[in-house]
């Protein structure tokens, strides 16, 4: 458990600085932590058996393989996951680093990015991304739809948002995000054809995996 009150004590004590904004060493070094203290944990999480029968799904196949199956994304980690020899842990490396990432951007927009760390600390880390690592994984990718949105840039919000649905297909219903921006209604056509054609392309590719 020590491993757990040294990650949150560097947290808060960042979060105490003077200096709240991220600097390149120790950002870097943030990442790093993070990403190995996630994906090299051992047994934890609810879904722990699941994800070694997604991994053995790559076992011996060609990298078109994982774009056949649902969330691509996942099973596209677990693809390089097992051509690397990593195992699951690799998986778990390679999801974690991404979930860091975008937490990290997200939390880089506030004017106190290290206690938007320390906050998301206790249940988005310790039991979101290391409990249930798709979920994890397309959260990160929501958290940047989100602060594409604030900047009023909608095709990147749409665009976040499609990634994360190759990670779990559940964040598809953030597609509605756009039309919570009250300051772009003049656009409100535009963006309800470009949401309807998301939605047709992806049911296309449903319906080609289902066949496949």
């Amino acid at each position: 458990m020590a491993v757990y009150f040294i990650l949150w004590s560097w947290l808060a004590w960042g979060s105490l600085n003077k200096y709240q904004k991220f600097v390149l060493p120790s950002a870097i070094l943030l990442w790093l932590v993070y990403t190995i203290f996630i994906g090299l944990r051992v047994e934890i999480g609810a879904d722990w058996e699941v994800y070694l029968i997604y991994l053995d799904y790559q076992v011996d196949m060609p990298i078109t393989h994982p774009f056949t199956l649902a969330e691509p994304g996942y099973q596209f980690a677990n693809w390089i996951a097992v051509k690397m020899g990593w195992g699951i842990f690799g998986a778990n490396t390679i999801c974690g680093g991404i979930f860091t990432a975008c937490l990290m951007r997200y939390c880089s927009s506030m004017p106190y990015p290290w206690l938007g760390m320390a906050l998301a600390y206790p249940y988005l880390t310790i039991v979101v991304a290391m409990g249930y690592t798709r979920q994890a994984v397309a959260i990160g990718f929501i958290l940047l739809a989100l602060r594409a949105l604030e900047n009023s840039n909608i095709r990147n919000s749409l665009f976040w948002v499609l990634i994360a649905s190759s990670f779990h297909e559940s964040a598809l219903v953030m597609l509605i995000l756009p039309f919570l921006n009250l300051g772009k209604l003049g656009r409100t056509k535009n963006l309800l054809r470009l949401t309807l054609l998301c939605g047709i392309v992806y049911g296309l590719y449903r319906t080609l995996i289902s066949v496949v």
